[in-house]
């Protein structure tokens, strides 16, 4: 058997930043020295890293489909529906079971909830055609489904909406059946950081839905702003007019122009 040896590489940082971090969050100098390794180099970024509030989030409404799942997911907690949350049995599925769980409770709604054990990943038949059987409207999958094209079909066929959320690799198609497809891998996901975990697409989807309880949701919004620029006795006076259409603070359509005075 060949032996390969490890290789270290050893970063180098400013030790003055990770003493200033760690003085300042109150954190231990390990604790420091990770964050900023990892590309953290201010107080304030660490701080925001560390303890995030709602509006240092991304907008959820980067991901595909998300409209169409909180449209959904309204409906099923408006009309009292049954909801199946299905996962995994790994920790980030069973995470991701328990993000949305309690953010549908909170909501009023108490979903039912399963995690394949021998069964293997992903959706299986037999769990559908059983739901099925107990009045089940709607099955939201978390970690997982994305796969799963011929269980959704199955589904619908049953009369069971979908709303897949998942993050592993999608194949060239999405499942067609689906309601909404949530994956930040998807080619026309416009999120940051394509790489969240499972129970992360999670958040962002009850993120999603507690943010559809504000009277913008799904609402056009047009932001102008106007501006004087070009002032100077020889040249005429510019006016720079820029607006942005928005849809859930998502960017529509955007206008730009320079005029002269």
């Amino acid at each position: 058997m060949t032996y390969i040896p490890k290789r270290w590489i050893q970063k180098s940082i400013d030790k003055n930043i990770v003493r200033e971090i760690s003085d300042k969050l109150n954190l231990s100098l390990a604790t420091a020295t990770v964050l900023v390794n990892r590309g953290i180099n201010s107080v304030k970024a660490a701080d925001v890293f560390l303890n995030p509030n709602f509006f240092d989030l991304e907008n959820p409404f980067l991901l595909p489909d998300m409209e169409k799942a909180v449209v959904r997911l309204r409906k099923a907690v408006d009309n009292k529906e049954k909801v199946l949350i299905y996962g995994d049995r790994d920790v980030d599925g069973v995470t991701a079971v328990c993000v949305m769980y309690y953010t549908l409770k909170s909501l009023g709604l108490t979903p039912m909830w399963y995690i394949p054990s021998e069964e293997g990943y992903g959706m299986h038949k037999d769990a559908v055609e059983r739901f099925a059987t107990d009045g089940v409207k709607l099955i939201v999958t978390v970690d997982c489904g994305i796969s799963n094209f011929d269980e959704i079909s199955f589904a619908k066929q049953k009369g069971i909406d979908v709303i897949v959320t998942d993050h592993h690799e999608p194949q060239e198609k999405i499942p067609e059946d689906a309601v909404a497809v949530i994956n930040p891998k998807r080619k026309d996901s416009q999120c940051s950081f394509p790489d969240l975990a499972g129970c992360a697409v999670a958040l962002k989807v009850a993120e999603g839905l507690v943010m559809s309880y504000e009277k913008y949701f799904n609402k056009e919004l047009i932001v102008v702003d106007i501006e004087t620029t070009g002032l100077h006795p020889l040249f005429d006076e510019i006016v720079e007019i820029a607006a942005v259409k928005t849809k859930n603070f998502v960017p529509i359509d955007k206008f730009y122009s320079l005029i002269k005075s």
